[in-house]
């Protein structure tokens, strides 16, 4: 399939999709009501479903801030191309999420650095042990020979 009918049909689903995510958002959408009708009659559930229904339209928010960036690229002829590596995003990758904007490898090397990131582990660099000064009157632990020092 030639790059130019992929990003016409990617440009076509992304406005399907843009549509969509607007008319939910303002309430329009044929699942809104729905979402009302579930709320139940104790604060608790209130809190609970307007916390859910905030994290949803901010997800949708992001969503849509990625949709107008692809519908730009488009326009641009930058369409599909890895902002991290260069190379192309493959029509496979597109097909599942139009507004991708890593290739596979660069997208995957980056969870791979996040992950790594967040792991404690990784946070040692971070914690200090306390000054000798402050160390004064208590027990010093457990020599390396499994001795107690004092």
């Amino acid at each position: 399939m030639k790059r130019n009918s992929v990003a016409a049909k990617m440009r076509d689903e992304l406005l399907r999709r843009k549509r969509l995510l607007l008319a939910h958002m303002k309430g329009d959408a044929p699942d809104a009501e729905e979402g009302k009708s579930l709320r139940g009659p104790d604060v608790t559930s209130r809190a609970f479903d307007d916390d859910t229904a905030f994290s949803l339209v901010e997800m949708e928010s992001m969503e849509l801030e990625e949709i107008e960036e692809a519908l730009k690229k488009i326009k641009d002829g930058e369409f599909g191309v890895c902002e991290q590596c260069g190379g192309r995003i493959s029509v496979e990758r597109l097909k599942v999420i139009p507004y991708a904007s890593l290739c596979i490898r660069c997208k995957r090397e980056e969870e791979q650095y996040a992950r790594a990131e967040s792991h404690p582990v990784n946070r040692w660099s971070e914690i200090e042990d306390a000054p000798d000064e402050d160390r004064q009157g208590e027990p010093r632990g457990i020599s390396e020979r499994g001795r107690k020092v004092t």
